[in-house]
């Protein structure tokens, strides 16, 4: 995904001109997740002001960060500019298959046990809940219970 941003210089006249030639930097890029650091992805010119970078957010990790353009700004509202690259759900495919097997505690994971409980095939033996992937054979989660007869919770 191409992020675009612009960079205008207001203590300027015309106040606003764009701001072409600029070498943007990162001050920090984050994960919004955690906090952590991430490395920072690198920063174009596209053309008369605007300025763009490469970042997948779904690839990668959602994040935040701060870009600075340079002391040749005068305002801090010009030079400092502020990033989020965050997972847009128009990009979420609802048509999309979900596979018999994921990785634990995935979104995946959570469909097929939603899934499973609300209409698939699950059984209940002895003290063992085990829920089904769609093909009834395919076990995605196996729960073991407190108590066969009046369970309360899982142990």
């Amino acid at each position: 995904m191409v992020i675009v941003f612009s960079i205008r210089d207001n203590a300027s006249y015309p106040p606003g001109e764009r701001k072409t030639g600029l070498t943007p930097s990162w001050l920090f890029f984050k994960r919004l997740s955690d906090g952590s650091d991430i490395a920072p992805p690198a920063i174009r010119e596209i053309g008369g002001g605007i300025y763009a970078f490469d970042y997948d957010p779904i690839v990668n990790h959602e994040a935040a960060g701060q870009i600075d353009a340079g002391a040749t700004l005068v305002n801090s509202s010009d030079r400092y500019v502020d990033v989020a690259v965050t997972r847009d759900i128009s990009q979420v495919d609802l048509t999309q298959s979900v596979p018999l097997v994921n990785t634990a505690h995935s979104m995946g994971d959570a469909l097929n046990a939603a899934r499973a409980q609300g209409f698939g095939k699950w059984t209940y033996e002895g003290t063992v809940l085990t829920l089904y992937a769609s093909d009834g054979v395919t076990t995605v989660r196996s729960f073991t219970l407190d108590d066969p007869d009046a369970p309360h919770s899982r142990t």
